[in-house]
């Protein structure tokens, strides 16, 4: 009975801590009419579509540029990476020729034990040249 009441404390202990050591990861992907991209907060990558940035370019595993058709492309794109939509809301800004416009924002989480897990599969050309894959 001592022996059980023991394996019973251990796999509680073990189990909060593989629940503690999860932390939720978020990003957004940002349609502003003219560019769709994924912001994760520390990196901004961006799914060609329009014209090229300094930002992180998302690639496939052999280098060669994703494009996202629309802001539902790069939807499916992270949702295969294993991102869950949250919400989606958009706003009105202010563009270059005065006019507004609606830039659309969806909101991904993503629950992972550190921001290298939350990320893996999200290739960008900077990371694949440096040989992080992940």
């Amino acid at each position: 009975m001592k022996r059980k009441l023991i394996l019973l404390c251990c796999l509680a202990v073990l189990a909060v801590t593989t629940v503690a050591a999860q932390q939720r990861f978020y990003c957004e992907l940002v349609d502003d009419d003219d560019d769709i991209y994924v912001d994760l907060g520390y990196i901004r990558t961006y799914g060609i579509f329009g014209s090229t940035t300094t930002w992180e370019t998302v690639v496939d595993e052999q280098g060669k540029d994703v494009s996202f058709g629309g802001i539902v492309d790069a939807a499916n794109y992270l949702s295969a990476r294993g991102w869950e939509f949250q919400q989606a809301y958009s706003v009105m800004q202010k563009g270059i020729s005065g006019n507004y416009r609606a830039v659309l924002h969806w909101v991904f989480a993503k629950t992972a034990t550190s921001r290298s897990e939350a990320i893996n599969g999200i290739i960008t050309r900077e990371r694949l040249k440096a040989g992080q894959k992940k």
